[in-house]
């Protein structure tokens, strides 16, 4: 399931609120797109209907070949397999009767594939073996946030979905687990979705930048052309906070 990530008319309605309009955009093989806006702008909406954990009202997602809403139950068990989702907080998201060896076996039982790569997935993503007879609450928010991503990279995953999956961590570790996401795309050839509200991290980590704002998509452009010439009038106005802010700094 190689290619293409392109979305076409996608949104979520909720009785007489829409979460999402229709929305359109495609992210090429190998990069990224970060998609950036405020709190209830839409930004979960879509990643959950991404991942297919949310029925949309309208709009089809492609990965390649491939149409997510039209899978059979054996081609989705595949999808799911080849597209992966790290959600935001790391705390709840792992099982806390688990340990980290089981929680790292587990998509590997699901999907049937070898454990051999069980230390070779703790190593991509810095974290030594003898965490594996841990449970959640004996390790620190940057390391659980390191094992949401090795339980998510153990399946050999085409597509990663980050959903804001900083905003938990303290400022230090940010930066170490944003090195290792774009570590991780090299090293892996994955095509991610980095979804967050902090404009500068979001800027480091993409190659393109969508902004999403009271469910709309309003502006989808290279990341450095929409940091010299924003089109919208609310990119304007993250564009010049974020300027103000690393001045400030």
């Amino acid at each position: 399931m190689h290619g293409n990530l392109v979305v076409h008319g996608l949104s979520k309605k909720y009785e007489s609120v829409t979460a999402l309009h229709p929305t359109t955009f495609s992210v090429q093989q190998g990069e990224t797109l970060g998609i950036i806006g405020e709190t209830g702008s839409g930004k979960s909406t879509l990643a959950k209907m991404l991942v297919g954990l949310l029925e949309p009202t309208s709009g089809s997602v492609h990965y390649g070949d491939h149409s997510l809403f039209d899978l059979s139950n054996k081609a989705l068990k595949h999808f799911r397999q080849k597209v992966q989702m790290v959600f935001q907080d790391p705390y709840a998201s792992l099982n806390p009767r688990m340990t980290i060896r089981s929680i790292l076996l587990e998509p590997l039982k699901i999907h049937h594939l070898p454990y051999a790569s069980l230390g070779e997935t703790l190593a991509a993503v810095g974290l030594p073996e003898d965490l594996l007879t841990r449970y959640p609450r004996q390790l620190s928010g940057g390391q659980r946030q390191r094992v949401a991503i090795a339980r998510a990279l153990i399946t050999k995953p085409h597509y990663l979905i980050c959903d804001e999956i900083l905003s938990a961590l303290d400022l230090s570790i940010q930066g170490q687990i944003a090195n290792l996401l774009n570590t991780l795309k090299k090293d892996y050839n994955l095509t991610i979705l980095f979804i967050g509200h902090d404009l500068p991290m979001v800027r480091y980590l993409s190659d393109q930048i969508a902004v999403l704002h009271r469910g709309s998509l309003v502006e989808w452009q290279p990341t450095d052309q929409l940091f010299t010439k924003p089109q919208n009038p609310y990119t304007k106005q993250l564009v010049q906070h974020a300027q103000t802010l690393s001045l400030s700094l």
